[in-house]
């Protein structure tokens, strides 16, 4: 039977972490929530994901949700770009949630983090979408494998 991660969990998790980071608009770094289709969001917020951010929000965050055997999306509207150690952890969650047939797609990624995930290869693990409407309709209509 898979653990299904609640709200308030999440939220708990989320609020740990945002007692001690805020963006440069002093709001929070990381946010989240549960669509109406029970798909996990997760929002990155204008900043760079050094190493602290990265271990948050790929090593906890995305763990969680990957344990539940839950899909994620990760809006990245206002995450101009992230570190090569955020790379690492993305490559590692996006493997991991294929090993349990569920995906990460991110949503509104801008010109360089598309760039990077093309060069890095990492188009071959995960989806890049426009919104977050195309990333829940590809994940319930089973079809966000990457191409092989």
């Amino acid at each position: 039977m898979n653990k299904i991660v609640s709200q308030k969990e999440l939220d708990a998790l989320l609020n740990e972490h945002l007692a001690s980071e805020s963006n440069e608009h002093g709001g929070p770094v990381v946010s989240g929530r549960f669509l109406d289709s029970g798909i996990f969001c997760l929002y990155i917020d204008g900043r760079a994901l050094g190493l602290h951010e990265s271990d948050f929000v790929f090593g906890k965050v995305c763990s969680m949700l990957a344990e539940a055997h839950q899909h994620a999306i990760i809006n990245l509207k206002k995450c101009p770009y992230f570190s090569s150690f955020a790379i690492g952890e993305i490559a590692r969650l996006a493997i991991e949630r294929q090993r349990y047939g569920h995906h990460l797609v991110f949503v509104e990624a801008g010109e360089i983090i598309r760039d990077v995930i093309a060069l890095t290869s990492l188009d071959q693990l995960l989806k890049v979408c426009n919104s977050i409407e195309d990333a829940e309709e590809l994940l319930l209509n089973g079809s966000a494998q990457p191409p092989a």
